[in-house]
């Protein structure tokens, strides 16, 4: 007796996910690294800032970008295979470099960045809420389509 159509497509199906799971696997699991914040000094958006992903255990870069006019910053890469570790570093001309650690996903981020002759460091830190909401949220975060209204950003 031949089998029915319906019963091939789901075996095609799944003949699917399985090749998209082994894939996915060889490529790092499909998880993906994702970081977003804002870059001052002094009390001003930093433009054009260089903003790297490397990895924590290696040093090798994942990902780059840098900064738009209103220092902001959003970098995201498919994470490769083992590597759950990252480090972000944030320099821009006549800056000291900073650097914080993180997994995958990353809060929203406040990199404030120190004159190279400063006696300070530059340091990243994530947003409390209220910085969230009356810095990064005007100047940075994507807008939501009306439809969407009813979901969160996160």
């Amino acid at each position: 007796m031949r089998r029915s159509r319906p019963h091939r497509t789901r075996w095609k199906t799944l003949a699917g996910f399985l090749a998209a799971a082994v894939s996915c696997g060889a490529v790092g699991g499909c998880a993906t690294v994702y970081v977003r914040g804002l870059v001052w000094s002094g009390g001003v958006p930093v433009r054009n800032a260089v903003v790297r992903v490397l990895s924590a255990e290696t040093g090798q870069p994942i990902a780059a970008g840098e900064t738009d006019a209103n220092g902001c910053f959003h970098v995201s890469r498919l994470a490769p295979a083992g590597r759950p570790r990252f480090t972000l570093e944030v320099w821009a001309p006549g800056q000291k470099t900073a650097a914080f650690r993180f997994s995958l996903h990353a809060p929203v981020l406040l990199a404030t960045l120190a004159d190279a002759s400063a006696d300070v460091p530059s340091e990243i830190r994530p947003m409390t809420p209220e910085e969230r909401s009356r810095s990064w949220e005007p100047l940075c975060a994507p807008p939501i389509p009306r439809e969407a209204s009813g979901l969160s950003p996160d």
